[in-house]
């Protein structure tokens, strides 16, 4: 068990180091920069320059940040370059022997013979192109707090310093995992130790039977005689060996930075110092996402809400308690369904229609008179009368859209019930918490939640280009050009007279593509905001490595 659970985390280590490549080690991408991609394309068009090659192949380069510069490569042409921040061309004498296997630290960086995917693997300089580790490892981690695992290929383990000096011998421990909290741990046939990045011992691990590296850096996750606990980088006890489990937050906030733990059958949650902050007493948790007061848990067969301090602020009374807004939750109280505010006064009383729960927009909820729709608030005062065949919400940001089909008119709501603007013709569709897009005629506009026009309804179709699920601008289209506004402002930042497409990401900005009269390729390159910052003649080819 423990072999596995080691090899698997060196592994996504291992992985983690190919991603991390991709990226700025201080978490910030470069800039885009005229420079940096003038002398990346020049680079291209002079090796496919007269080549007979497809279209895919020439499409199949690839460019991994490396912190202190920048790796193009293409595998399939076995042609590899670095260029720098300035736009200059790196060790280009080396390049094409070579193929890139981690991120630079120091200006080392591991890279395979004849830049083949299984040629072995060594440690070069890159400043002065010297072999620093000669050419008999297999495999590599990528280098974390300055030191890298290394690997023959007999599966033996080893481990270097970013000045290239080995620090633990190949072979010496069975396996040996760099954690990001600055110790090392190993494997001695069985027996488990913390090292420090020099290799020097800090504490021996007696009797352990799991481990979980991964849960927090600020410890480690252990099991012994059956029970989970966790120790720092020390070997300080920083949270007791006397739970069944251990649980990280699988999505960041959901846990509001604590673990889960489950003790005798029951949860509750510690925090990163491993002090007790809900104990565990109660049968099973529940999410209660967008709502700020606390977890939703069950006792004694009934729910209730406890906060992030540990307090009870809802009684354990009811059946149960579902996801809903900030403001509303959703509650099953002898038997029936109904809607209920933070402070826990029901504001609906009229639990169903055809078997379901009632819908929760924001922090309005739909209610019926007859087979009229309407909309009432967190206080249970009605902002929308009961006079519509149909409400239909989509909630983005702080926004709801609502919808009449009697009088086929569209008017846009805050989270609250408040009418922000009333719309003709389409459904508006939200953009962000800001703007919206419309539609009149056939044709698509901007405008901003109190109704005033951004962009008027004059284009054939408006494209959203997004980031982590935010839209940073939106590139609109119609017959004679493309405008580009920033959807955090709604300003206009950029108008040309042709039609800009598949907007790809590079770096830290954007480019989109366009052909000109005699349909020759053109590069166009834009910051996260929309703003214009130049122009390439031809097609840039190269796509960041995700």
């Amino acid at each position: 068990m423990m072999k596995k659970i080691i090899t698997i985390a060196l592994c996504l280590i291992s992985l983690m180091g190919v991603m991390h490549s991709c990226g700025n080690s201080q978490g910030e991408k470069k800039s885009l920069n005229k420079q940096m991609i003038e002398a990346i394309h020049e680079n291209i068009v002079s090796v496919l320059e007269g080549a007979d090659v497809n279209q895919y192949v020439q499409r199949s380069w690839v460019m991994k940040d490396l912190d202190e510069c920048l790796f193009v490569y293409n595998e399939r042409l076995e042609v590899f370059f670095f260029v720098d921040k300035d736009g200059n061309t790196l060790y280009q004498p080396i390049c094409n022997q070579y193929s890139v296997n981690s991120s630079i630290n120091n200006k080392l960086l591991f890279v395979r013979e004849d830049g083949k995917y299984n040629g072995k693997i060594g440690l070069m300089n890159l400043e002065t192109g010297e072999i620093v580790q000669p050419f008999v490892y297999s495999e590599n981690s990528d280098w974390i707090n300055g030191v890298a695992v290394i690997l023959d290929e007999n599966e033996q383990y080893g481990m270097l310093d970013n000045s290239g000096k080995v620090i633990i011998p190949i072979g010496k421990y069975n396996q040996i995992l760099p954690l990001n909290n600055g110790a090392v741990l190993v494997d001695n046939g069985g027996a488990l130790n913390l090292l420090d990045t020099q290799g020097k011992l800090l504490v021996e691990l007696t009797a352990v039977e799991d481990i979980n590296v991964e849960l927090s850096d600020d410890f480690i996750a252990m099991q012994k005689e059956g029970k989970w606990g966790a120790i720092n980088e020390k070997g300080k006890t920083v949270l007791p060996f006397e739970y069944d489990q251990i649980i990280a937050e699988p999505n960041p906030g959901i846990f509001n930075g604590m673990f889960e733990v489950k003790k005798d059958g029951k949860v509750g949650f510690v925090d990163k110092k491993g002090e007790v902050v809900i104990p565990c007493e109660y049968e099973e948790r529940g999410f209660l996402s967008n709502f700020d007061n606390g977890f939703s848990f069950k006792k004694n067969g009934k729910s209730g809400v406890v906060d992030y301090e540990g307090n009870i602020v809802w009684p354990f009374e009811f059946d149960a308690i579902f996801d809903a807004s900030d403001k509303l939750v959703r509650c099953e109280i002898n038997g029936k369904i109904g809607v209920m505010n933070k402070d826990g006064k029901w504001i609906s009383e009229q639990l169903t229609r055809y078997g379901f729960p009632m819908k929760i927009y924001g922090n309005t909820v739909e209610v019926f008179e007859g087979n009229k729709a309407g909309l009432i608030d967190s206080k249970g005062e009605m902002v929308l009368p009961c006079e519509y065949d149909r409400i239909e919400g989509e909630e983005k940001g702080l926004l709801s859209s609502f919808k009449s089909d009697t009088e086929l008119r569209y008017s846009l709501y805050n989270k609250d019930g408040e009418v922000l603007a009333q719309y003709a013709g389409g459904i508006p569709q939200i953009i962000n918490e800001k703007f919206v897009q419309t539609i009149k005629s056939g044709a698509f506009g901007i405008k901003d939640t109190n109704g005033k026009e951004i962009a008027a309804n004059e284009y054939e179709n408006i494209h959203f280009v997004e980031q982590d699920g935010d839209v940073l601008f939106v590139t609109a289209h119609k017959k004679d050009g493309t405008d580009i506004y920033n959807m955090s402002t709604g300003k206009k930042t950029y108008s040309t007279s042709y039609d800009l497409e598949n907007n790809t990401p590079i770096l830290n900005g954007f480019m989109l593509s366009a052909t000109d009269e005699e349909d020759n390729p053109l590069s166009f390159f834009f910051d996260k905001q929309g703003n214009f910052l130049f122009q390439l003649d031809g097609c840039f080819l190269p796509k960041e490595y995700k």
